[in-house]
C-alpha cells in the first residue's frame, strides 16, 4: 500500500477528485485499495506509469483543516499563501485561484494572496506520464485587522469597531490610502496592543458632507484613527510606510497632547521638514502631519511646536530662533546622506545665535550636527531666482519672493 505524504505543516493532505483518462485496461495494481485517508492511487500499472496523485497543501494559513481529505485554509486579509504540490506521478501543474492575486499559475509552487474576505475556491490540475487529475481546496479569508486594505466596511472586523477609511469614491483619499484601510476611531480612548493612536486632525479635521445629495467629506481619514505600531516597513502591509506619527497620550482626544511614535500609514501628510507650500506659494498647514508649515524656504517647511527635542519626531531637534519673534520649532537633521537640496534657500546650518533666524537647540547637540534652516547669504544671487537675500537681526538669510 502506498502511504501517505507528510506536509510540511507537519499534517497529511490527499486530495483526489477525478482522472481524465484513466481506464482499467491501464492495469490498476491497488486502485481498489483505499489509502488511510480513504483516497485511492490511480494508473498504479506493474509495468506502465508510475502511481498519479494529486496531491496539495497549503503553508501561511492561521488554521488548516485536512480532516475531509482536502485542505480548507484560514485566516485574516490580506492572506499570502504558498501551494505546494504533494502529488506523484506528475510533473505540469495548473493552479487556479478564483479571488487570488494571481488568478492562476503554472508554476510549482506559487504565492498567491487573497486581499478580500470571502471563501475561495482552489484547483489544481496535475499531469503526467499516466494522465491528469485535479485537486481542490479551499481558502476562507476572514474580515481584516487594523492595518488591512479594504474596499468596503464588511471587509473590516466589525467586532473590534473596525470599518474602512477611504472606501472607493471616498475624496482627499490618495496614494496608498486609495486601497481603504481597515482602522477605528480613538479620540479619547486606548487602542488595542500593538496599535497607536494616532491624530490626524491636526492638518485639516474630517467634516462629514452635509450636502443633500449625501456626497462624501473631503479627507475622510483627517480623524483620530488606531494604526499598527511598527518599528520597520516589513511590519506593515504593501504601500504603507513605517512613519513617524503623532500619537494621542492615553485619554486625550483629537487635538490634545501627543508624542511621536512609529506606525503603518500611507505617505499622506508631510513629516516635519517636507515642503508645505501650496502652488499658489501659500504656506498650507494641511499638508503636514503636525498641522503646521513655517514660512521657509521655496516650498515651506513642516514643522511642529516644541520645548525640547523630545517633543519632536527622531529626526528632528528642537530649535529656537533668535527672532523677532523668538519661535521654537522641530527642525530636521542633515548630512552627506540626508542634504536640504531639495529646496534651494535652506542649507544644512549649525546651530548658532547670529541673526534673526540663528537657532539654539535644546538640548544643545554636537557643533558638528546640522539642521535644515534658511540658508545664510551673503549676495543676492545665492537665493536667486526664487529667494531675496534679507538682512535679519544681524544676518541676513534667504526669503522667498
Amino acid at each position: 500500500m502506498t502511504r501517505a505524504s507528510l506536509g510540511p505543516l507537519g499534517v497529511v493532505v490527499l486530495l483526489l477528485l477525478s482522472c481524465a483518462g484513466c481506464g482499467d485496461d491501464r492495469g490498476n495494481a491497488d486502485a481498489a485499495a483505499p489509502l488511510d485517508l480513504g483516497i485511492p492511487d490511480v494508473g498504479a500499472a506493474l509495468d506502465g506509469p508510475p502511481l498519479l496523485r494529486g496531491v496539495f497543501t497549503i503553508s501561511g494559513c492561521s488554521t488548516l483543516d485536512t480532516s475531509t481529505g482536502q485542505p480548507r485554509c484560514s485566516g485574516r486579509a490580506p492572506l499570502s499563501l504558498t501551494f505546494v504540490p504533494l502529488g506523484s506521478g506528475v510533473d505540469t501543474f495548473v493552479w487556479t485561484f478564483a479571488g487570488g492575486d494571481p488568478a492562476t499559475s503554472k508554476t510549482v509552487s506559487p504565492v498567491v494572496t487573497f486581499g478580500t474576505p470571502g471563501t475561495y475556491p482552489v484547483m489544481l490540475a496535475a499531469g503526467g506520464s499516466a494522465g491528469t487529475t485535479t485537486a481542490n481546496g479551499v481558502v476562507v479569508v476572514s474580515a481584516g485587522a487594523t492595518g488591512s486594505a479594504c474596499l468596503d466596511d464588511t471587509d473590516c472586523d466589525a467586532g473590534a469597531g473596525l470599518f474602512c477609511v477611504c472606501k472607493p469614491g471616498e475624496l482627499g483619499c490618495a496614494g496608498a490610502l486609495a486601497i481603504g484601510l481597515c482602522a477605528r476611531t480613538c479620540s479619547g480612548s486606548v487602542c488595542s496592543a500593538g496599535e497607536i493612536c494616532s491624530d490626524f486632525t491636526r492638518g485639516g479635521a474630517y467634516v462629514p458632507s452635509s450636502g443633500s445629495d449625501g456626497g462624501v467629506a473631503a479627507e475622510v481619514w483627517r480623524r483620530a484613527l488606531c494604526v499598527p505600531a511598527c518599528t520597520t516597513a516589513a511590519q506593515c502591509r504593501a504601500g504603507l510606510a513605517c512613519r513617524d506619527l503623532p500619537a494621542l497620550s492615553a485619554g486625550a482626544t483629537a487635538g490634545g497632547v501627543y508624542s511621536w511614535k512609529k506606525g503603518c500609514f500611507a505617505t499622506v501628510g508631510g513629516d516635519d521638514g517636507d515642503a508645505c507650500r501650496s502652488p499658489d506659494g501659500v504656506a498650507d498647514p494641511s499638508r503636514c502631519l503636525s498641522g503646521r508649515c513655517d514660512d521657509y524656504g521655496a516650498r515651506g517647511l513642516c514643522s511642529s511646536p516644541c520645548t525640547t527635542s523630545s517633543d519632536c519626531p527622531p529626526t528632528a531637534g528642537c530649535a529656537t530662533y533668535n527672532g523677532p519673534p523668538a519661535t521654537s520649532a522641530c527642525v530636521r537633521r542633515c548630512d552627506a546622506t540626508a542634504p536640504c537640496t531639495a529646496d534651494p534657500l535652506l542649507d544644512c546650518e549649525a546651530a548658532n545665535q547670529v541673526g534673526g533666524l540663528g537657532f539654539s537647540v535644546t538640548p544643545s547637540e554636537s557643533p558638528s550636527v546640522r539642521f535644515c534652516a534658511p540658508l545664510r547669504c551673503t549676495m543676492a544671487s545665492q537665493c536667486a531666482p526664487s529667494g531675496s537675500c534679507t538682512p535679519m537681526g544681524g544676518g541676513s538669510f534667504c526669503l522667498h519672493n
